[in-house]
């Protein structure tokens, strides 16, 4: 089961970059993805360790704390349970780069990821555990 979850953060931050017109919305989606990208490609190829929040090994909601942060300024909670708590439910339709995705690799444990591109194919950004 997938959860989708929009932080009220990031819709502020879109919020404020955007106006109207599909050309603006455009822009800012482009916008979002490169600094998504940018922070994966500081990041890529670090291993995953429960509890990691530094470069020497991350866990999945280490990883989306580090480039909320340094993508957005913004400083989520630590736990993958207490992010989850923070915005609202969405659909698959609804979703916006720079969303954050949870889903269940296996019944005991809960994973999170960052949508990167909201097309018909969705690309996470997130670490195997």
């Amino acid at each position: 089961m997938k959860v989708i979850i929009k932080i009220t953060s990031v819709l502020t931050f879109l919020f404020l970059m955007s106006s109207c017109g599909s050309s603006k919305k455009t822009t800012r989606v482009i916008i979002i993805q490169d600094k998504l990208e940018i922070e994966y490609q500081k990041y890529k190829g670090i291993p995953y360790k429960y509890g990691g929040t530094t470069k020497r090994g991350f866990d999945c909601s280490g990883f989306v704390n580090a480039v909320y942060f340094n993508a957005f300024n913004i400083d989520l909670p630590r736990t993958t349970t207490l992010i989850s708590k923070q915005g609202e439910k969405v659909s698959k339709s609804k979703l916006n780069p720079g969303d954050l995705v949870f889903f269940r690799p296996s019944r005991k444990s809960t994973h999170m990821g960052i949508l990167l591109v909201a097309v018909s194919l969705c690309i996470v950004l997130h670490l195997k555990e």
